[in-house]
């Protein structure tokens, strides 16, 4: 077998060998076509500004390395730097990385983002870099990165709502109360 067609092989397996499960993730190719799967029809996942999501990633046979997360609220811009405008803090508050520190079984990690209060975007990417360690033995090590990214929405925040029978059984509470205290008296 030619060594170059093995390498690609190689190559090709290890990049699809990583994914987002939730939300979906797709190549990061150009900016401007970052919301093809959205703009052909396909919903997105939509999430309120300020909350708390769960990434599903799925990396097999990872020992060691990082997970980090960007947001860009707008799908079709040009520039590069939108996707590094809002780095996702995690929910735990331990920073903007994911550390992995020992091989999960199954590779499938669950990591709580942060996002960004006062943000809203009908189609915005979240793009996923993943960081890991390249060692030769005898030799030093060198990072690796490999990105994803996904399609999202960000609505408004959520006001907490209390629904017609939480303020009906509260309200008929008092009244029993009120009542229980009128027969005493």
């Amino acid at each position: 077998m030619n060594p170059g067609l093995l390498l690609f092989v190689l190559a090709v397996g290890t990049a699809s060998a990583q994914q987002l499960t939730s939300p979906p993730s797709r190549e990061c190719r150009e900016l401007g076509a970052m919301s093809g799967g959205a703009k052909e029809g396909n919903s997105v996942p939509t999430y309120s500004a300020g909350e708390t999501i769960t990434v599903k990633a799925e990396v097999p046979n990872m020992k060691s390395g990082a997970f980090e997360f960007n947001l860009c609220p707008s799908a079709d811009a040009q520039d590069e730097d939108c996707l590094f405008k809002y780095p996702l803090e995690m929910a735990d508050g331990s920073g903007r990385q994911f550390e992995i520190n020992s091989e999960i079984p199954g590779g499938q990690y669950d990591v709580s983002l942060i996002l960004p209060k006062g943000l809203t975007c009908d189609i915005c990417t979240i793009m996923w870099t993943l960081i890991t360690k390249d060692c030769v033995e005898g030799s030093s090590c060198s990072n690796q990165l490999a990105k994803l990214c996904a399609d999202i929405s960000i609505t408004e925040e959520k006001t907490r709502k209390t629904r017609f029978w939480g303020k009906a059984f509260r309200i008929a509470d008092k009244a029993l109360d009120v009542a229980h205290a009128f027969s005493r008296g």
